[in-house]
């Protein structure tokens, strides 16, 4: 094989897949990066099993082949070197690349060794915008569960149907839903795993990203790039019965008041993790919050309709929540105070957030 391609493309090809590559394996074919150079075009591979991620770019193929080179000696090559174009020959398992005066030669892995790309018949598909999938994945992913006993809840449910498109998440302490328009046809119904969504959130960009489905693997295509992933199996909880129906305090609040409130006593706790209870009386809402550090305490002005209420939460539950939030004001929701806060905008359903209280001393 040899190539000669421009370093900024390589760089930025180096970017996107070696995040699909395991730093815990146990196999050294999949510490590296596959690459195959043909018809003018360069691919690149990075997997861990699990989620693998493609590539293409364009460069010169002077001689068409393939080989593997670690990910973390060919990344941090590629990052540093000097000239604007990278010159890359395989010959056996050594790898020579030059740039400028600048000259590498290590040593690769047997590319017939390396996993191949999954391959997903496809049995159905949605298209849409990939700034609508992110805005979906940010706003509900720090809901995701890391707990492994329940590995359903390692993911988010993507469901799209009737030109909705609906993701959830949730983790036994709070509930994200965000739902948005789609146009085109199609349904869907998936669970997402974390890494996936998290990869995703770094690839997206613009324009359409073909979802496709098949048993327990899903395809997501942005042109140039393809994210392969093994979905969670088993049956997501039905979020719908969680969300309660009644409500006796419903409040209108500042978005960005009550995030910098919020933030302002989180510096109370060294992890940030603070209690924070909210005490609403009319249309005030006073904001504490203490420990062996010290003590805060903030009021707001609001708009409530409902009893006066004492409630706690954990501060950062309420804080990725409000902060995914775009809304200049946002609607609270109250039934006691054991009972889940929710959020949503003041009209419309684009978005959900349900948070549980923390039982406060003076609750015992």
């Amino acid at each position: 094989m040899k190539i000669n391609v421009k370093t900024q493309n390589m760089q930025n090809a180096v970017n996107k897949v070696q995040k699909g590559i395991s730093t815990k394996t146990t196999l050294p074919i999949l510490e590296g990066i596959y690459i195959k150079a043909a018809n003018g075009l360069v691919t690149m591979v990075g997997t861990d099993l699990d989620l693998t991620i493609v590539t293409q770019i364009e460069a010169e193929v002077i001689e068409e082949g393939e080989t593997v080179i670690n990910s973390r000696i060919f990344t941090d090559i590629v990052k540093t070197m000097p000239g604007e174009n990278i010159n890359i020959e395989v010959e056996d398992n050594s790898a020579v690349l030059k740039s400028q005066s600048s000259v590498f030669n290590i040593s690769c892995y047997n590319p017939e060794e390396f996993p191949p790309i999954p391959d997903v018949e496809v049995e159905n598909g949605i298209v849409m915008e990939q700034d609508i999938l992110n805005s979906m994945i940010k706003g509900t992913i720090f809901s995701v569960s890391m707990d492994m006993t329940h590995p359903i809840l390692n993911g988010s449910l993507l469901k799209i149907n009737d030109e909705k498109a609906i993701m959830v998440a949730l983790d036994g302490y709070r509930m994200s839903i965000r739902r948005k328009g789609i146009e085109g046809e199609g349904d869907l119904k998936i669970v997402i795993p974390y890494k996936a969504l998290n990869e995703l959130t770094r690839l997206l960009e613009t324009g359409d990203i073909n979802i496709s489905v098949s048993k327990n693997q899903a395809v997501f295509d942005m042109g140039d790039t393809l994210v392969y992933t093994r979905l969670l199996e088993g049956e997501f909880i039905q979020y719908e019965n969680i969300i309660p129906l009644e409500k006796s305090l419903v409040c209108e609040v500042k978005t960005g008041e009550i995030v910098n409130t919020l933030e302002r006593a989180s510096l109370i706790s060294k992890d940030r993790k603070t209690l924070v209870k909210l005490t609403f009386d009319g249309d005030y809402l006073k904001v504490e919050a203490k420990d062996e550090r010290g003590y805060f305490n903030e009021g707001l002005d609001i708009k409530a309709d409902g009893p006066g209420l004492s409630i706690a939460f954990n501060s950062m539950y309420l804080l990725e929540a409000l902060r995914a939030i775009e809304d200049e004001t946002v609607k609270m929701e109250f039934l006691s105070n054991v009972s889940p806060c929710i959020i949503k905008p003041v009209t419309g359903d684009e978005y959900l957030y349900l948070i549980l209280p923390v039982k406060m001393k003076e609750d015992s």
